[in-house]
C-alpha cells in the first residue's frame, strides 16, 4: 500500500513539474516593465506611420479628385471624406483596433525574444551570488545565443574549480598547513593564470602610484 501511495506522489509531483513548464513557456511577460516599453514604442511607430499613410492619401485622393472634376476647390474631395467616414466609421474603428491588438501581441512575441535571454541570465547570475554555484546556463534554440552560453558556462566552470580551491586554501591555511597552501594557491593559478595575470599588473600599477 505504501508502494502505491509513494508512486502516486511521484506521479503527481511529475505532472506538477510538467505543468509548471508548460505556464512557464506560455509566460511572454517575463519582464513586463522592460517589454512594455518595447510594445509602446512599437504602437507609436505604427500611428505615426498610419498618420503619415492618412495625409499622404489625403492629398492624393485631393488631386485626383481636382484631376476628375476639373477644380482645385478642397470642398468636394471633403465631401467625399464625409461620406466616406459616415457610411464606414464603425468598419474603420474595427480595423484599427484590430491593427492595434495584433501590434500589441507581435510586440509581446518581440520583445520576448530579448526579454526572456535577460530574465534567465538575472536568474542565473543571482542564482550564482547568493549560492557560489550555477548549474549550466541554456537557451532556448530560437535564441541563437549559444556562443554566449558557452563563455559564461566555461568563465563559471573556472570559476566553480576556484572556489573549491580556496575551500581548501582556507583550510589549510587555519590549519598552519603553509605546504598544503601553497600548493592550493599554486593550482588556483594554475587554473586561471590570466585572471592573476591581471591582479599582479595592477597590483604593479598601484605601487607605482604610490
Amino acid at each position: 500500500m505504501s508502494e502505491v501511495s509513494e508512486k502516486e506522489k511521484i506521479k503527481e509531483s511529475s505532472m506538477s513539474e510538467a505543468m509548471k513548464r508548460f505556464v512557464m513557456r506560455r509566460n511572454y511577460l517575463v519582464k513586463s516593465g522592460y517589454q512594455f516599453k518595447i510594445i509602446m514604442s512599437l504602437v507609436l511607430l505604427f500611428a505615426l506611420i498610419s498618420l503619415v499613410a492618412v495625409i499622404n492619401l489625403y492629398f492624393v485622393g485631393w488631386r485626383v479628385t481636382a484631376t476628375i472634376t476639373g477644380t482645385n476647390d478642397p470642398s468636394v474631395w471633403h465631401s467625399l471624406i464625409k461620406l466616406f467616414f459616415d457610411r464606414y466609421i464603425n468598419l474603420i474603428i474595427g480595423v484599427a483596433l484590430i491593427d492595434i491588438l495584433v501590434v500589441i501581441l507581435l510586440g509581446i512575441l518581440f520583445s520576448h525574444q530579448f526579454a526572456g535571454p535577460i530574465h534567465k541570465l538575472e536568474n542565473f547570475f543571482l542564482k550564482l551570488k547568493n549560492t557560489g554555484k550555477a548549474e549550466k546556463l541554456q537557451f532556448r534554440k530560437e535564441d541563437n545565443l549559444d556562443d554566449l552560453a558557452d563563455s559564461v558556462n566555461s568563465f563559471t566552470e573556472r570559476l566553480n574549480l576556484i572556489t573549491e580551491e580556496l575551500k581548501f586554501l582556507i583550510k589549510a591555511l587555519e590549519t598552519d598547513d603553509i605546504k598544503g597552501a601553497k600548493e592550493r594557491a599554486a593550482l588556483i593559478k594554475k587554473i586561471a593564470p590570466e585572471w592573476f595575470g591581471v591582479i599582479k599588473s595592477e597590483d604593479k600599477e598601484a605601487e607605482g602610484t604610490a
